[in-house]
């Protein structure tokens, strides 16, 4: 009991070029192709952080703040639209009172800046806040 030989793989050296230019090997196995994330260790350890380092955005270009290392100008803009947004939907008078909402926009910076800058820049959020009404 043989194959079927309407559905036998195709015999010969035509038949192995077409299946090595489908993107298979001599032997039919598909061919690997692109890279491998090991290959890359090398320049990514001279391009980037450490792993785990904390970093604050140095493009002093981007930044919007007078050359400062800092969050831009559009992030400030996005917690403050975040910070007004909360302020109406989650929060009453009172707990705005106590501060939750601040204590929530600082644990924002302190992902995002140095601690040296986080009073800095909840500053420029909490008045682009108060410039939006």
């Amino acid at each position: 009991m043989g194959q079927d030989p309407a559905h036998a793989e195709p015999a010969g050296p035509d038949a192995q070029a077409a299946r090595h230019r489908a993107g298979h090997d001599r032997t039919g196995k598909p061919r690997q192709r692109g890279y491998k994330l090991w290959q890359f260790e090398e320049a990514f350890s001279r391009y980037l952080p450490p792993e785990g380092a904390r970093t604050s955005v140095q493009n002093a270009a981007n930044t919007g703040n007078g050359g400062e290392p800092g969050l831009s100008s559009r992030r400030i803009q996005e917690l403050a639209t975040w910070c007004s947004d909360r302020a109406y939907w989650h929060y009453s008078p009172n707990a705005l009172a106590a501060g939750a909402l601040d204590a929530e926009l600082r644990e924002i910076l302190r992902k995002e800046v140095l601690p040296e800058h986080v009073e800095i820049e909840f500053k420029r959020v909490m008045k682009e806040v108060r410039g939006a009404r």
